[in-house]
């Protein structure tokens, strides 16, 4: 039941800011239900940060911009509707809500700051605007809830730790434009089954799909030249993966704990050209798991001082 002898609605309710279109703090945090004032053009720093009770808002279609951290710790929050007049919503803005369940990102919107939803942990659908460039830094780190999640079409970067710790989520298609995986990005997301890696990308981050437990099988494309420390340690149930001529460095951890690895597919010819650390690969996957080689190449990967060591190498 609502308590509206406790709605946040007047101008008296909040501090004054120095600008009266920038929405200031809250005075009173017991409220249960915010109406934010139609003059109203910026929904200040914290504005609405630690209101604990704090069930619904009602944003009028004046506002542009949402500022840093404006409805963080709001543990009661359920449901928000953002007009499409928002064109930036700031870091941290919805950080630790616990009990928002799903929110929609208008197309209005350009930006999308860094840690924006982590901590969210009953989010379950989110629809982004297609107008977002970068998913930032911890945007849904901790959405323990989120299975699934549509990445808008023009995505150039997801950057770091970007959906780490999202146990639910069991599929996401990286869009053909994304050039950058940052580190530790899909870490911990322990139901994802597929993924496949764009063209596109130059650049996975290390540990960047470490502890994905139902990972099974990934192709990384021609664009990408390293396999940094961790990038799939932890992925228990990688049965095989491609890996092609682009990729020169392999470093260490890099297929740590892929205890069910039984296939690489490794397709350069410039064998001498490859640096592997001694430590990238298990004594078990060396000794059970088969190198596939393309043709003529067999001998020189017998004689290179890590992927010699397996024990079992074929003809592509």
């Amino acid at each position: 039941m609502i308590n509206l002898n406790y709605t946040m609605r007047m101008y008296n309710d909040y501090y004054p800011s120095y600008d009266e279109k920038i929405l200031g703090k809250i005075r009173n945090k017991d409220g249960e239900i915010a109406i934010v004032p139609e003059d109203i053009i910026i929904i200040g720093e914290n504005a609405f940060r630690d209101c604990r009770f704090l069930q619904y808002v009602f944003i009028p279609n004046n506002v542009k911009s949402i500022n840093n951290g404006a409805f963080a710790d709001c543990n009661s929050l359920q449901s928000i509707i953002i007009p499409d007049s928002v064109t930036n919503i700031g870091d941290s803005v919805f950080w630790q809500c616990e009990s928002l369940q799903s929110v929609i990102i208008p197309n209005s919107v350009q930006f999308l700051g860094s840690s924006v939803f982590n901590g969210c942990s009953s989010l379950k659908n989110v629809i982004l605007s297609d107008n977002i460039k970068v998913i930032d830094s911890f945007a849904f780190k901790g959405c323990s809830s989120l299975e699934h999640i549509c990445l808008p079409s023009n995505l150039l970067s997801i950057e770091v730790d970007a959906f780490r710790d999202c146990l639910s989520l069991r599929n996401i298609e990286i869009p053909q434009s994304v050039n950058r995986i940052g580190h530790n990005a899909f870490e911990n997301c322990q139901l994802l089954r597929t993924i496949k890696i764009p063209r596109g990308v130059r650049n996975i981050g290390n540990e960047s799909f470490k502890g994905c437990s139902s990972l099974q099988s990934v192709i990384i494309p021609n664009t990408v030249t390293k396999i940094l420390y961790g990038t799939f340690s932890g992925c228990s149930s990688m049965g095989s993966i491609d890996i092609s001529d682009s990729v020169t460095e392999i470093e260490f951890s890099a297929f740590e704990g892929c205890t069910s690895l039984k296939s690489i597919h490794y397709s350069s010819y410039k064998v001498d050209d490859i640096v592997v650390d001694e430590l990238a690969f298990d004594d078990a996957i060396i000794r059970e798991c088969v190198l596939y080689v393309p043709y003529g190449t067999k001998e020189k990967y017998v004689n290179h001082p890590v992927f010699g060591k397996f024990k079992n190498i074929e003809i592509e």
